[in-house]
Formats: structure tokens, sequence, C-alpha cells
């Protein structure tokens, strides 16, 4: 009798979902416009999607109706920038302009983290060059996927990192160096500072590596972060309220405890590699189906 109750369960799913249109507004890298394309298989995998389009975030940038009425209409921004132009005359599900202000600059969610009493869960930032104990990292703000960190081993060479790009006049932070070769992703659909879906992934890199980049990836393993890392996880989003997609960059340390590099107020790009797609089309569901 399961496998009846089974297909009655999933045939009342599908009679409770309502018929939507999907909006993928926004420009991203080619696997990410490829993994979300309207023809992607990943919408054969999202019940209730009847068709799905992209869109360019653009002011002048007109959308199309629905191709028959009852339609609902979801859009799914891409990048922080997307989310913060997401129009607001359809559904969505997206953080607001504080969460994306604290998320997308690495500062921000340093000084956060300080405020909230979630310091100890992150690298330890340091005020100076003069206060760093090396080697050290330096992250430039406002990038992303490996792009502007590095570690500096000595003071020498921190002077002469932040005299080339991408360093050279813009804003930087440093922090403490978090030891180990494996980095964790947990990518998570929130509602409300809730964790309403999740997966995760172990980034194994090369022995010598200690900053994660696309090049030094050894290995990339689904895994089932424990209850309490997912539980040190949602402590960073509740206080934001935070709604949408996100990925959570971090280690662990010897005690099990998580240390934050970054959180990510989008989707990311371990959900957008083909054997993924169970995974994408997963999160895909959870912000369709919370969507408002």
């Amino acid at each position: 009798m399961g496998w009846r109750n089974s297909v009655r369960d999933a045939l009342q799913a599908i009679r409770k979902t309502p018929s939507t249109r999907v909006i993928i507004y926004g420009e991203h890298s080619p696997d990410w416009m490829s993994a979300l394309a309207p023809d992607a298989p990943v919408w054969r995998k999202v019940v209730g999607v009847e068709e799905a389009l992209s869109v360019r975030d653009s002011a002048d940038m007109e959308i199309a109706e629905p191709s028959r009425t009852g339609l609902r209409t979801v859009v799914i921004p891409l990048m922080e920038d997307h989310a913060r132009h997401c129009p607001r005359q359809y559904l969505s599900l997206v953080p607001d302009e504080r969460a994306i202000d604290v998320l997308a600059n690495k500062a921000a969610f340093a000084a956060y983290a300080e405020a909230e009493g979630l310091s100890h869960l992150c690298p330890k930032t340091y005020a100076s060059s003069a206060d760093a104990v090396f080697p050290c990292v330096l992250k430039r703000l406002d990038l992303n996927a490996g792009q502007g960190v590095e570690v500096a081993n000595s003071p020498e060479e921190l002077q002469s990192l932040l005299q080339r790009e991408p360093w050279r006049g813009r804003p930087f932070i440093l922090q403490s160096l978090t030891a180990g070769s494996v980095e964790y992703v947990t990518h998570c659909v929130c509602k409300n500072g809730l964790i309403v879906w999740r997966c995760s992934f172990a980034y194994e890199m090369n022995a010598m590596a200690s900053v994660r980049r696309p090049d030094n990836v050894k290995r990339i393993s689904p895994i089932t972060a424990s209850r309490s890392n997912m539980s040190q996880i949602e402590r960073f989003l509740r206080p934001l309220a935070y709604s949408g997609p996100c990925n959570v960059d971090y280690k662990i340390s010897d005690a099990g405890d998580i240390v934050v590099m970054e959180i990510n107020p989008r989707l990311g790009g371990s959900l957008m590699k083909p054997q993924n797609i169970d995974h994408l089309s997963g999160a895909l569901s959870s912000i369709i189906e919370n969507a408002e």
C-alpha cells in the first residue's frame, strides 16, 4: 500500500500547485544561463511551471504577458543587483535592502556578525594591517568566486598585493586564515529568517590550497550538514528576517562549529552544474512555493 500512498500524495501535490510562469531576471555566466534557460531540463522537474523566460535587468525592458490567463508569475533574480531591481508587480522571494547590504559587502558582514554576537563563528577580522597576524587573508569587499581573495604571508607581501589589481585603491578587509583544505557550501531557501530548503556540498581542495578557487578543487561531494551546523547558519539569517535563496561558504573548526567565510544573498554556482539538477529543481520549487 505504501506505493499507492506515495502516488496519491504526489497527485495531491500536483493538484495543489498553481500553474506558474517563471521569469529569470538578470544575466550571469554562460553555465548559469544554460541551467536556467527557458528550455532547460530543470523546468521539467519543477511541478506547476508551464513556461519560463529570461529577462535582462533593464529599466526599459518590457516583460511580455503570460501565454494564457490564470498563470501566476514568479520572478527569480540572479545576482544581488538584480534582486534590488526585481519587478515588484510579480510574486518573488527576495531579501530586503538591509539584508543585501549586509551580506553583499564583506566588511558590513563582519560588522553584522560582531553586532549579533556571531563573530566567534567567523574568521577574526583585523582592525588594520598593523594588528594582523600572518599569514592572513586579504579580501576585497565586493567580489565573489574567490576573486579578490589572497593569502598574505608577511607584511611585505601584503603591501605588495595592495599595489596590484584588484586591490589597488579599493576597500578591503584582513581576516585570520582558517586552516583546512575542505570548504563547505550550504545552499538555502529561506522565508522570514527560517530555512525551508537546503542542500550542502564539500569542496576538497588541493592539499596546499587555503582559498577555494575554480581551478584548485579536486572533488565536490554532496553531504548532509549536521543539525548543529544548520542551526548555526540559521542564527545568521534570523536577525535579518532573510527571505530568498542564499549560499553559505564555511569551514568547520576542530570543535565542529562553522567558520563562515561569507553568505551570498542569491543562488549559488554549485546548483548550476548538470549533475546537480535535482538540487537546482528543489531550490527553484521552494522559491516558487514560498513566493509572495
